[in-house]
């Protein structure tokens, strides 16, 4: 695949190949995906309580979101329930944590990465269930 993604063009993408997505073409669509301010301003939205999840796009196979963090803003520890999940980094920066169960039941920290380019960001993930997630553990928690 070559050229520059719009949130319509990803659209349009996912529609036609979200049921068949793997994590390489993710990757592939992710890296092409280039969002002006202007095409996801109406769904530009901050809250002052949490970081805010704002749906842009859902159908049977998929969703996109948009999520605006405010500095200090964490979501909880979470999995993606066994789906493929991307992540684009639209402006600022963010940290991902990672996270696995110890063998005592308790949850153990296991990396932290920090992320380039975040104050919004977009998510989209695959509504087909994989065989395996994208990540060791499955575990995470984000933060700004």
């Amino acid at each position: 695949m070559s050229g520059e993604l719009s949130l319509t063009g990803l659209v349009e993408v996912l529609q036609c190949d979200a049921s068949a997505m793997k994590p390489g073409k993710m990757q592939d669509i992710l890296e092409r995906v280039f969002i002006p301010t202007a095409e996801i301003q109406s769904h530009t939205r901050f809250s002052d309580v949490s970081y805010a999840r704002n749906l842009v796009h859902k159908t049977e196979e998929f969703e996109i979101m948009l999520m605006c963090w405010h500095a200090g803003q964490r979501s909880s520890i979470h999995d993606h329930a066994g789906s493929l999940g991307g992540l684009k980094i639209l402006h600022g920066s963010l940290t991902e944590s990672l996270f696995q169960k110890a063998p005592n039941g308790m949850i153990k920290s296991t990396a932290a990465q920090y992320r380039r380019e975040i104050l919004t960001d977009l998510y989209f993930r695959s509504r087909v269930p994989l065989l395996a997630d994208i990540t060791e553990n499955g575990l995470r928690c984000c933060s700004r």
